[in-house]
């Protein structure tokens, strides 16, 4: 199977898994992997494309990284996927929150790419899109301020390993912090509850 085929496969199967669900849809999958490309020059390109897209086909369970990695290697497999590269997106796939350890530089790109798209204006639009009870128990606004200083400004920042991601994401990572301090003196005022 051509390298075309194979991408139309994977984009076709993701777009079906992960569907039109805000946040963590697919197309925050393909948003994932155009940043993602842009962090580092010498990469497999179809381990990158392959996790980015099937990144989120398991969502808001527990251990959902490790499900979606084990999911997307039987779909790989069964579309004849190299498995010397369908270890790579494994890896991927399991390393990609703030708690993940990736070792490979595809990896590392998806790892960065996701925790950048947390932080800045995506990351708020996220945030507030989703279901927070569902993903964190949040249940009000100061749980979500929490969520945010925790999170997106710490977590996601301090976990960054590429170079131009942690410049991408100090920039973001400034404008989180206005964010929480706007927050902070609305519920200090009482406006908003």
């Amino acid at each position: 199977m051509d390298k075309t085929s194979m991408r139309h496969k994977i984009e076709r199967f993701a777009k079906q898994e992960i569907g039109d669900r805000f946040p963590l849809n697919f197309e925050e999958a393909k948003r994932i992997y155009d940043l993602a490309k842009t962090l580092a020059d010498d990469f497999d390109d179809d381990v990158l494309h392959a996790a980015a897209m099937l990144h989120a086909v398991i969502q808001g369970e527990q251990d959902f990284e490790k499900k979606a990695a084990l999911y997307a290697s039987d779909f790989l497999h069964s579309i004849g996927f190299p498995d010397e590269k369908i270890k790579k997106v494994v890896d991927c796939i399991e390393n990609q929150m703030t708690k993940g350890r990736p070792k490979s530089i595809e990896a590392k790109m998806l790892h960065d790419a996701i925790c950048l798209d947390f932080m800045g204006a995506t990351g708020i639009a996220k945030l507030s899109g989703m279901t927070l009870y569902q993903w964190w128990g949040k249940t009000s606004l100061k749980d979500i301020l929490e969520l945010w200083e925790d999170f997106v400004a710490d977590a996601c920042y301090k976990s960054l390993y590429l170079k131009k991601s942690k410049k991408i994401g100090a920039w973001k990572r400034k404008f989180v912090k206005l964010a929480v301090k706007q927050l902070k003196a609305e519920l200090m005022l009482g406006e908003v509850r």
